[in-house]
C-alpha cells in the first residue's frame, strides 16, 4: 500500500507516525512539509527514503528502521542525537552493516552552525560536544571512523578515557580531538 499523494500538501504537518504500518510501502515527497517534526515509520516495509527529506529542516525525531542494513543504497548520512544512549542504539543496529559509507554525526548540545559544513569533503566523523558523560558510560563508534572529537564534555574523568582509548585501539583515526574537558 502506498500512502496518497495528497500527504505531500500537509504543509502545517507537524508529526507523521505511522509505526507498524506493515502495509506501508512507500510515502510520498516530504519536501514541502517544512513544519514537521516527528517522522516515524518504523516497523513498516518502506524500502527507500522519502523524497525531499533534506528540506525538513525542523525534523527533530526520526526513526525508520530497526536494522540500518535494509537501507542498501545509504550512502552518506548526516545527524544529531542528544544523548549517547541513542547514539549508542543507533550504532547497535549497524552491526550487520557492511557497506562503505559517508557520515557526519554528532551527539549533544551542538551548535549545528559551528558543526555542518558543506565545504568539507566526504568523511566520517563523529562529535560528541557539550554533554555530561558519566563514569560507566561506553561509545559505540562505526567501523572505518576517520575522526573522533569529544569536545567541552563535563565528567569525563581519567578512568574513563584510559577505557575509552584502550576499546578504541582497533580504530584507525585520522584526528583524534579531546579538548575542554570539564571534570
Amino acid at each position: 500500500m502506498d500512502l496518497p499523494s495528497c500527504i505531500s500538501n500537509l504543509e502545517s504537518l507537524r508529526a507523521l507516525s505511522l509505526r507498524r504500518c506493515e502495509q506501508v510501502k512507500s510515502v510520498p515527497p516530504l519536501g514541502k512539509l517544512k513544519n514537521l517534526r516527528v517522522l516515524d515509520v518504523f516497523d513498516t516495509v518502506i524500502e527507500e527514503v522519502p523524497q525531499g527529506m533534506e528540506n525538513l529542516v525542523k525534523l527533530k525525531f526520526l526513526d525508520m528502521v530497526e536494522d540500518l542494513a535494509s537501507l542498501e543504497l545509504l550512502e552518506e548520512f548526516g545527524g544529531r542525537f542528544c544523548d549517547l544512549h541513542n547514539f549508542n542504539k543507533f550504532m547497535r543496529s549497524l552491526h550487520n552493516y557492511e557497506k562503505d559509507w559517508w557520515y557526519d554525526i554528532f551527539v549533544g548540545q551542538l551548535n549545528i552552525d559551528d558543526g555542518f559544513d558543506d565545504c568539507i569533503p566526504k568523511q566520517r566523523r563523529v562529535i560528541v560536544e557539550d554533554y555530561t558523560i558519566e563514569a560507566a558510560t561506553s561509545i559505540f563508534l562505526p567501523r572505518g571512523i576517520d575522526i573522533l572529537k569529544i569536545r567541552s564534555c563535563h565528567g569525563l574523568s581519567s578512568c574513563f578515557v584510559d577505557n575509552f582509548l584502550s576499546a578504541v585501539m582497533d580504530y584507525f583515526f585520522k584526528r583524534l580531538d579531546l579538548r575542554d574537558q570539564r571534570l
